[in-house]
């Protein structure tokens, strides 16, 4: 079990150390400066990504989106583990009973709906920014992991130790409570898998015009751009889309070298 744990912490901890590091690195070589006078470039040395229709830097500005998407996913990762830990919880703790009933019809409905049409709602609602970003993103993916929860509690409260503690009368929801270290690896890790998706998430809703907002760039946005110009500036929509692509195969590799499994 320490194992384990010690893999998801590493892991932990290089996802935000990466997103320090794209973050960084955009910021060294400037994602937001303007030179006109260098539109539209080829990829070069001065410009490993060529440059867009503002002459800004395109190596900067997709280092720096990547750094930004992984912020964004991994708080609302965060926030999503609360939320799945505190409504899996107590849908377990009073299973087939009336909070229960509640938890069970909100999954429900989060599952139902598509997570990018509630997405561009809320933020076609409210202002768009990247902390309203990772908020709404944390508050819909809780769904899945928190039923995840709610099946190991059942399972805890129906288990064996609990019947040996009932019988020296421990209560128990103090047993439930000193179990929660065990239901803590397959709600976080079960949320690192999704990281992939999370991400792919946050630039859908930059690619509709929600979510990150000029000047920051997003890679949906570079995306976006790069599509619109694909006829003047090939390097555009290709870079950001490769980078994404290694980006995606190196989680997946992380993901399976760590063994995250419950």
């Amino acid at each position: 079990m320490l194992r384990k744990y010690f893999n998801l912490f590493i892991f932990i901890i290089i996802l935000i150390s990466t997103s320090y590091l794209f973050l960084n690195i955009g910021k060294i070589f400037d994602p937001f400066s303007i030179n006109l006078n260098a539109r539209y470039q080829k990829p070069s040395l001065n410009h490993p990504f060529g440059t867009d229709y503002l002459g800004r830097d395109l190596f900067a500005r997709t280092m720096y989106a990547i750094g930004i998407s992984l912020k964004i996913s991994i708080i609302a990762l965060f926030i999503s583990f609360i939320l799945s830990f505190i409504f899996g919880s107590i849908s377990g703790f009073f299973h087939n009973k009336f909070p229960d009933k509640i938890i069970s019809w909100i999954y429900d409905i989060l599952i139902t709906v598509p997570l990018i049409l509630i997405l561009s709602a809320a933020l076609s609602v409210l202002k768009p920014s990247i902390e309203i970003t990772y908020l709404i993103v944390g508050l819909l993916i809780w769904p899945i992991p928190a039923r995840l929860i709610k099946g190991e509690i059942i399972q805890i409260k129906n288990s064996t130790f609990i019947l040996a503690d009932k019988a020296l009368g421990i209560p128990k929801y103090l047993t439930i409570l000193k179990s929660f270290p065990l239901i803590f690896y397959p709600a976080l890790s079960n949320l690192l898998f999704n990281l992939p998706e999370l991400i792919t998430l946050e630039i859908g809703i930059s690619f509709l015009g929600f979510g990150v907002q000029p000047p920051n760039p997003s890679l949906g946005k570079l995306i976006f751009q790069g599509i619109l110009d694909a006829n003047i500036a090939w390097w555009e929509a290709l870079f950001p889309v490769l980078v994404l692509i290694i980006l995606m195969i190196l989680i997946f590799i992380f993901t399976q070298k760590l063994k995250f499994k419950y």
